[in-house]
């Protein structure tokens, strides 16, 4: 009966996997079968169970995919008098391909060069986290060097918002508008 629930979630809402895991992120049911891993999710997991509420996970890529994910977990616990104790949590798996990158990727013009970019500061360097107009293949795989000061994308992971100059990742002069994403 849950395959069946799991399945309508996937057919109407158009989820590319449902999953059921224990408390210590161990898989116990998924509509693609228990060999599927989930490690990108793991610490949306720890926060869900801990906050206890629904989180959504970060774009990531399972090292056995190369299509980015955002995952919804949202824990499950069971009610003993007035305690809940977590026993689990559903994780909803959206394919970002297939619903952010098409919403980010609309221009409201004509023009051969407009984009929306997502990035996000990683280490020593600026993450993209969609696949970019000029570059294909370049989601959550595309990094700059956070010394790359005349890059909008760096300027953006340095907390700079309004209108700016700068270069882009072709090495083109561009003007940019950054804004920031809270969460």
């Amino acid at each position: 009966e849950l395959l069946d629930y799991f399945k309508s979630l996937k057919t109407n809402y158009g989820y590319s996997n449902v999953m059921l895991v224990d408390p210590a992120s161990r898989l116990c049911l998924s509509l693609q079968g228990q060999e599927v891993a989930h490690h990108g999710v793991d610490m949306a997991l720890a926060e869900a169970l801990r906050e206890q509420r629904p989180v959504i996970a970060d774009l990531h890529i399972e090292p056995e995919d190369s299509i980015p994910h955002i995952s919804v977990v949202a824990p499950l616990y069971e009610l003993n008098g007035t305690s809940r104790s977590p026993i689990g949590a559903v994780i909803l798996i959206c394919n970002a391909r297939q619903f952010l990158y098409p919403l980010i990727q609309i221009w409201p013009t004509n023009s051969r060069s407009a984009e929306t970019l997502l990035v996000r500061k990683d280490g020593n360097s600026v993450l993209f986290l969609n696949d970019l107009r000029h570059r294909g293949g370049t989601a959550l795989k595309l990094r700059i060097p956070l010394d790359s000061i005349k890059v909008p994308a760096v300027m953006a992971a340095f907390g700079k918002e309004g209108l700016v100059e700068g270069v882009d990742y072709r090495g083109v002069q561009v003007l940019a508008v950054l804004r920031a994403i809270p969460d």
